[in-house]
């Protein structure tokens, strides 16, 4: 019985979600990038696409459906992310502007 709760009381502690460190040590882009989303989704702009292949430029006016898939990619460079944790420097130009650069 007393190994039992000894089993027990690891079980408990493991399947406990962990603490996970909250603090966000540089802009938070992808919070930005899905309000801009729920902005755009509501308010469907009518966008300006400009294409070059070989040379050719080709440009369209088009209305987007899906703002999300559209920004998926600006929503993936999350500097928050623990991969990137200290891997850049910070530096604030001026009170407006922080500029990230790659230590």
């Amino acid at each position: 019985m007393k190994y039992f709760c000894v089993l027990l009381l690891f079980s408990a502690i493991a399947c406990s979600p962990q603490p996970t460190d909250q603090t966000k040590h540089y802009y938070d882009l992808k919070e930005f990038v899905d309000a801009q989303i729920k902005v755009l989704n509501l308010q469907k702009p009518t966008v300006n696409k400009q294409m070059m292949a070989d040379g050719k430029s080709e440009q369209k006016k088009i209305i987007v459906s899906d703002w999300a898939k559209e920004l998926e990619l600006f929503r993936q460079l999350d500097l928050n992310k623990q991969a990137f944790i200290l891997s850049y420097q910070t530096t604030r130009p001026d009170s407006l502007t922080y500029q990230y650069t790659l230590k």
